[in-house]
């Protein structure tokens, strides 16, 4: 699942129109709104609790894989090595060496990062 309550909306009144039928409805219980200067924040969370038991006792069906499939095979892992051209390994080198001098940047002025690149 997302992150935020207002995140899982749109999915929830397409599964249970009959329950979540009004996003103000919604947020106004689950997503703690606060005034802002754009408007109305509705990114924060409330009565999280609440809301997971709706989900897990109306909407959310879980099972293990031992329940569900006993014939499937063990889980198989493996690494895939995928090449690419020098052109875009140079592009990702140059990249991944920015985000290692920022990193040392942020460390040694003991700033927090807000934007990587």
């Amino acid at each position: 699942m997302l992150a935020r309550p207002n995140e899982l909306y749109n999915l929830l009144r397409i599964l249970r129109p009959d329950v979540f039928y009004s996003f103000k409805e919604f947020g106004l219980r689950f997503c703690q709104p606060r005034e802002s200067y754009f408007g109305v924040d509705w990114t924060g969370s409330s009565n999280a609790r609440e809301l997971h038991l709706m989900l897990e006792r109306g909407i959310m069906i879980r099972r293990l894989k031992s329940e569900v499939l006993k014939e499937l095979p063990a889980k198989r892992r493996q690494k895939i090595v995928v090449s690419t051209d020098p052109h875009t390994m140079r592009k990702i080198a140059q990249i991944l060496k920015r985000i290692k001098n920022w990193d040392e940047k942020i460390k040694e002025t003991g700033q927090k990062g807000d934007g990587m690149l």
